[in-house]
């Protein structure tokens, strides 16, 4: 028996990822789900009931004598309005298919590109501006941008295009796996990476969750060597190109009609504004503090936060040896042996399993 004749009435075969994009598509649109019951039901309601039973499963279908009576009449000579050959229900039911699955696929692909094109524009790599470092000759490369190795001198990210892809594929499994909790990234800079995932949040539909943008805005902090000996002699405070403004970080959200209720900023040095962040939970726990003491505090205030199956992403660790000792330092304190997944060279991840 064909395959497709298994199904009937509405319910159709399609691959697992498509079926998981569709539930989350309908899931998120109310008005949608009403229109596709509206439809459900006027096809019900005048089609009967043994029929329709019959054909879920798979019967043969034959209308019995008292429906052929009520039909018009004893002998059969009714105009068979209300019984539907097997070629009609077939077309009706290609024809909810094609009409509902047309409508996800147009919706999926808007989607993709309008999250493609977000990336683009985040990372720049449409206009392809200069970086702004001294270690990049003033040549954009896009070898570099791909991997955050270069400070652009206007994209609103500097983590790059493969950490980019990596943060949207790491948001779109917590939705598609509904882990409990809001985002944050810890060190926002310009602000491209929390603008992304609001983006994600904003084209999947999601109301209930927040992004939080934790940044001191004026930079890091001059290292507590004292404290942490792994920071001393690093030079990142120095970096005026490392400055930006809560005002500035806010108008790059106005840009891409982002900035609403569900943007949160924490505005100040971590240790003091971790530690009495209102957050509840989180999904995905983003850490961009380069060093050792900013990664470590991120750590301590929020990890526990973190939901199981949520997400730990680490921009500096190939980068900043320091970042990678608070990475390992914070592991073996609390036991932690999730694998760690490299992103780029640069940027790692790892779920939160335990």
């Amino acid at each position: 028996m064909d395959l497709e004749e298994r199904f009937a009435g509405g319910v159709a075969l399609t691959p697992y990822q498509d079926l998981v994009e569709k539930c989350l598509y309908y899931l998120a649109r109310e008005d949608e789900r009403q229109k596709i019951a509206a439809k459900g039901f006027e096809i019900f309601s005048r089609t009967k009931q043994s029929e329709y039973l019959g054909n879920a499963l798979n019967l043969k279908y034959e209308p019995t004598d008292q429906e052929i009576s009520q039909d018009g009449s004893e002998d059969g000579s009714g105009d068979g309005s209300r019984i539907l050959s097997q070629e009609t229900r077939k077309e009706i039911n290609k024809g909810i298919s094609e009409e509902v699955f047309t409508e996800i696929s147009h919706e999926s692909r808007q989607r993709s590109l309008y999250l493609d094109l977000m990336q683009k524009c985040l990372t720049n790599t449409i206009y392809q501006d200069r970086p702004q470092d001294i270690w990049s000759g003033q040549a954009y490369s896009k070898k570099k941008r791909a991997r955050g190795l270069d400070w652009p001198s206007m994209a609103h990210t500097m983590i790059g295009s493969l950490r980019m892809a990596n943060l949207r594929e790491i948001v779109e499994k917590v939705l598609e796996d509904d882990i409990a909790g809001d985002f944050i990234e810890t060190g926002t800079w310009r602000g491209g990476a929390c603008i992304f995932m609001r983006a994600i949040l904003k084209d999947y539909g999601v109301t209930d969750r927040k992004i939080w943008c934790a940044d001191s805005f004026q930079g890091l902090p001059v290292p507590e060597s004292n404290k942490y000996p792994e920071d001393a002699g690093d030079t990142h405070f120095t970096y005026d190109q490392l400055r930006v403004s809560l005002q500035e970080v806010q108008d790059n959200f106005r840009k891409y009609d982002l900035l609403d209720g569900q943007v949160e900023f924490l505005k100040g040095w971590f240790k003091d504004t971790l530690p009495i962040a209102p957050i509840k939970s989180l999904a995905v726990l983003r850490l961009d503090g380069d060093l050792y003491q900013s990664t470590m505090e991120g750590f301590q205030h929020l990890y526990h936060k973190l939901s199981k199956g949520g997400f730990v992403i680490i921009d500096d660790y190939g980068a900043v040896p320091a970042c990678k000792k608070a990475v390992h330092d914070f592991r073996k304190e609390k036991s932690i042996t999730d694998p760690i997944n490299d992103i780029d060279g640069v940027g790692v991840w790892w779920r939160k399993i335990g």
